[in-house]
């Protein structure tokens, strides 16, 4: 369902500008806006189904990928299709870790688990490789709206199935970063509105500098490999290390440590 949400609105681009009238970029926000979203907030989905139990985050996002889904189906304007698009993005981040993560726990075997997985990516990828198959064969007999209708078919069926077969799992010692969640979103939402509009307005307008330098500004840090030291101080570290340990083996077993590094 994740997968075949991208490939499915990317076929219904050519009615929905026709229809709707939609400018280009409008039509760039509606085939990106799902898979930012999902890219921004896929991370703590998964911290939070590890929280909360995974089975209930799955559930309650084939439930917000459903009101997405609805949402696209009844707009009639490209803003209307663009927030059912970003409803749908935030179903797909709680759907897409919490699934493998079921599938995973679900089986303890290492073959089985290998099986298992590789069915669900075989799934995903033969729902990118039907989406367009799907939506021409819906534009065809309907109109580009019925598209959207799958979702919220299969939400509902997912829905109706996951309190009966789907095992439920946690991990309750894991912690939400609610600063590095916000810093993503900013992150990758100012990148994606500097490249969508910057194509339009040009990359070297003011609100297109700004988004750029926001993105930049809001971007994880890497941390430092050991403890910030410089790798100087880690490679005497290291030698000193050494030269103690050394000493240590010619000398009695009752002596102290001399160097802290070996207590």
């Amino acid at each position: 369902m994740t997968f075949l949400n991208i490939t499915q609105t990317v076929s219904t681009l050519g009615p929905i500008q026709q229809s709707l009238h939609a400018s280009s970029a409008d039509l760039v926000w509606i085939a990106s806006i799902y898979s930012m979203l999902v890219a921004s907030l896929v991370l703590s989905a998964g911290t939070v189904g590890d929280i909360l139990g995974r089975r209930q985050v799955f559930a309650a996002g084939a439930a917000v990928m459903g009101a997405g889904s609805l949402t696209a189906f009844l707009a009639t304007s490209p803003a209307g299709v663009i927030a059912g698009e970003a409803i749908m993005g935030v179903g797909g981040a709680m759907i897409l870790p919490n699934s493998l993560a079921i599938i995973t726990h679900a089986f303890t075997d290492p073959h089985e688990r290998t099986t298992a997985v590789s069915v669900w990516t075989a799934v995903s990828g033969l729902g990118l490789a039907i989406g367009p198959l799907s939506a021409g064969v819906l534009i065809e007999a309907f109109s580009w709206n019925s598209v959207f209708l799958v979702n919220v078919v299969v939400s509902v069926a997912v829905l109706a199935l996951t309190p009966r077969f789907v095992p439920d799992s946690r991990h309750p010692d894991r912690h939400l970063d609610p600063p590095g969640l916000l810093l993503a979103i900013v992150a990758i939402a100012s990148l994606n509105y500097a490249v969508i509009e910057g194509g339009q307005d040009g990359f070297g307008a003011g609100k297109i500098i700004v988004a750029f330098s926001v993105a930049l500004l809001a971007r994880p840090s890497v941390p430092p490999t050991s403890s910030g030291s410089s790798p100087s101080t880690r490679s005497s570290g290291s030698r000193s290390h050494r030269s103690c340990t050394s000493s240590r083996s010619a000398a009695t077993r009752s002596s102290p440590p001399e160097c802290a590094c070996c207590r």
